[in-house]
């Protein structure tokens, strides 16, 4: 927005070591982010819906700035889980908690796991599906079916 070249790359590398701290220390083997973990110690091994979403787009982000290939195949396989576990097929809605294993939390069980709370609204639900809307919309297939499936998840 500015035009500032300098800044623009100085805002890039701290952006592209970021994601690159997250691809190593935060994702499971199914392309999830674990929630939280601190000086090399797993806080929390439970994967957050928002976690989610924002990691779709903060891995592809990190691809489009880089070029690193890693990047967008993590975005990609972020994208997959959400499709496979946190949507919630029959209420149409995301899963706010999964447990480490990809199975969700139960409200009785976590009253952080509600599909609607005073902390879970769809807008990162939304904000992914917009965002990856735009970036992916020259892309052909693969914009199709992320088409498709924010269509399906939305309503």
């Amino acid at each position: 927005m500015l035009g500032d070249a300098d800044l623009l790359d100085r805002a890039r590398r701290p952006a592209v070591r970021m994601a690159q701290a997250v691809y190593e220390e935060g994702l499971d083997q199914d392309g999830s982010l674990f929630y939280e973990a601190s000086h090399g110690r797993m806080v929390d091994a439970n994967k957050h819906w928002w976690a989610q979403a924002e990691a779709v787009v903060g891995f592809y982000n990190a691809w489009q700035v880089s070029g690193q290939e890693h990047f967008r195949n993590a975005a990609y396989r972020a994208w997959e889980y959400i499709e496979d576990k946190v949507v919630d097929h029959v209420h149409g809605e995301w899963h706010a908690k999964l447990k480490p294993d990809g199975t969700p939390w139960k409200a009785v069980d976590d009253p952080d796991a509600c599909l609607v709370g005073a902390w879970k609204c769809p807008y990162h639900n939304g904000r992914v599906c917009l965002e990856m809307w735009g970036r992916l919309s020259a892309c052909g297939g693969l914009a199709g079916r992320l088409l498709r499936f924010a269509r399906s998840s939305l309503t």
